[in-house]
């Protein structure tokens, strides 16, 4: 059949419909409309937990499971081994449907005392007032000289990557803002690298930390400058309609082109709606 015949998909019992084409892979098509339906396997057919049932319709069969007589009678069919050929009407089992599980955002206790024994005291961004003294004859060393001197003496860092971009605006900026700058940098053990050069006002600088897990993935908005959680949300991992378990979707980004970079991207939108 033509491949861009659009097709009607309606879920019993709650007359939910979901547009699709010709073509389109049943489990796909559910899993992208936010139907949520387990597959173990990430859609290879082996562990029968995305059957469905058909009412009625077109549709072509790429395996047929191996079920009990019962279950044929009533046309169970694995979604993911079902190629949408028209209008389809489906029921899909309590058994097969992704069940609803409480997304972690809080246990607060927890969080906050591991986010300061691990993050809070050591953070990687840092935010960093630095005075500079003119140069006068006693040191009339360049402004660049200086500057790492006196930031690697008060951060006690060994080594400092200053970007070329940043180098050309720090004479400017020092002189516009009387010798005081706010330094955004990055701490690597001891060496450090700076990212940003800004008036000498106090700013909050804010972090996002994420906790991705196989089925869902939390996060927290926290305030770097006072260690305050600003937000938290949580939402379902999209990966989950590759395999609900790590193994299946290192299988399903072996044995698919792009594979790995569809898991990435399915993550990534994950967060974005986080």
């Amino acid at each position: 059949m033509d491949n861009h015949i659009k097709c009607t998909i309606t879920i019993q019992p709650d007359n939910e419909k979901i547009d699709c084409y010709s073509g389109d892979n049943l489990l796909q098509v559910l899993n992208e409309s936010q139907v949520g339906i387990r597959s173990l396997c990430g859609g290879e057919g082996t562990c029968n937990k995305c059957l469905v049932i058909v009412k009625n319709g077109q549709y072509r069969e790429l395996k047929k499971p191996q079920l009990s007589e019962e279950k044929k009678d009533k046309n169970y069919v694995l979604s993911c081994k079902v190629e949408i050929e028209g209008d389809m009407e489906i029921k899909i089992p309590e058994k097969s449907r992704l069940r609803k599980q409480q997304i972690l955002t809080k246990d607060e206790d927890d969080f906050q005392k591991n986010f300061e024994q691990k993050i809070a005291k050591d953070p990687v961004y840092r935010q960093q007032i630095v005075k500079l003294p003119p140069p006068s004859l006693v040191d009339n060393s360049a402004d660049l000289e200086r500057f790492k001197r006196i930031f690697k003496k008060e951060t006690d860092i060994e080594e400092l990557t200053f970007p070329y971009s940043l180098i050309k605006e720090l004479t400017t900026k020092l002189r516009k803002n009387d010798w005081q700058l706010s330094v955004s940098w990055i701490k690597y053990g001891k060496r450090g690298q700076i990212i940003d050069l800004d008036s000498a006002t106090k700013k909050d600088y804010y972090g996002l930390a994420l906790d991705i897990g196989t089925t869902t993935v939390a996060g927290k908005l926290i305030n770097l400058g006072n260690n305050v959680e600003i937000a938290s949300a949580g939402k379902y991992n999209k990966q989950i309609k590759f395999g609900e378990d790590v193994i299946s979707r290192i299988n399903y980004s072996k044995n698919h082109d792009q594979g790995l970079k569809t898991l990435q991207r399915t993550l990534i939108k994950t967060i974005t709606y986080c």
